[in-house]
């Protein structure tokens, strides 16, 4: 990977800081994962209370599969899939508007740098963004003995979750100079493809081994699987590709 393609990509990173954009989506995420994690803390701290007295219940009610699994699965990684269109919706769409992909087709940079510059940079937004949620877990050091394991797990799942609907949204992005259509599209394809699987209770349908939700079981509990990481590595490398040969379409116009 050569240097253009990272100095794409510190380009893009500080363009999402450069508009109100990249705040907005930044503090829409901290403070709904905020709300998030105070109803999931209350209810589990209500939970316990109800059960302090049966040693049978106490033994279900551990920390990471109560709090910590639900939290990332549900509620963390949930939020990044609504949210990561908004970082992504612009990444050519603007370009394809003011023309300006011209003058990078003219510049000494391939189309794959550019696709992974820009992808790259993205995925640099995503990472402040989890960044910026740390003191949750954090701050159950010193009030439990969280596994360390599932929190790790977790924040792997909400950053490949991001890693394909950020890919899912530069697709759409390379299609339209309208960003608006590209945030459309990019939030019903994520919500699809978080949501279909809950549509079947069969664990071995179609359905739930194409879709996103049901490959993020396993990171999210620590226990990492051959076909969950190949799901994420192909989908992403394919979504990738798809994006190369479209821009590169526009070289050749």
């Amino acid at each position: 990977m050569k240097l253009h393609t990272f100095t794409i990509a510190w380009r893009e990173l500080r363009g999402m800081f450069s508009t109100s954009m990249g705040f907005l989506v930044l503090t829409g995420f901290v403070f709904l994962l905020g709300l998030w994690w105070t109803a999931t803390l209350i209810s589990y701290s209500a939970y316990m209370a109800n059960v302090i007295e049966n040693p049978y219940a106490q033994d279900q009610a551990d920390l990471s599969s109560m709090l910590l699994a639900p939290f990332f699965k549900d509620g963390m990684s949930f939020l990044l899939a609504m949210m990561a269109p908004a970082i992504s919706m612009r990444l050519f769409s603007d370009e394809l508007k003011s023309k300006s992909i011209e003058l990078l087709f003219t510049s000494p940079v391939s189309t794959l740098e550019i696709v992974l510059g820009k992808y790259l940079g993205a995925m640099g937004f995503v990472v402040v963004m989890l960044l910026a949620t740390g003191t949750i877990p954090a701050s159950l050091y010193f009030l439990a003995e969280p596994d360390w394991g599932v929190v790790a797990g977790g924040y792997m799942a909400c950053f490949l979750t991001c890693a394909v609907t950020v890919a899912i949204g530069m697709l759409y992005s390379s299609f339209t100079e309208n960003a608006i259509v590209s945030l459309i599209l990019g939030f019903a394809t994520s919500m699809g493809l978080w949501l279909l699987p809950y549509m079947t209770d069969d664990k071995e349908a179609l359905i739930r081994k194409v879709c996103l939700g049901s490959h993020l079981e396993s990171f999210a509990s620590a226990s990492l699987t051959v076909a969950d990481t190949t799901y994420f590595a192909s989908v992403i490398a394919f979504l990738l590709f798809a994006t190369w040969q479209r821009v590169e379409g526009y070289r050749w116009r």
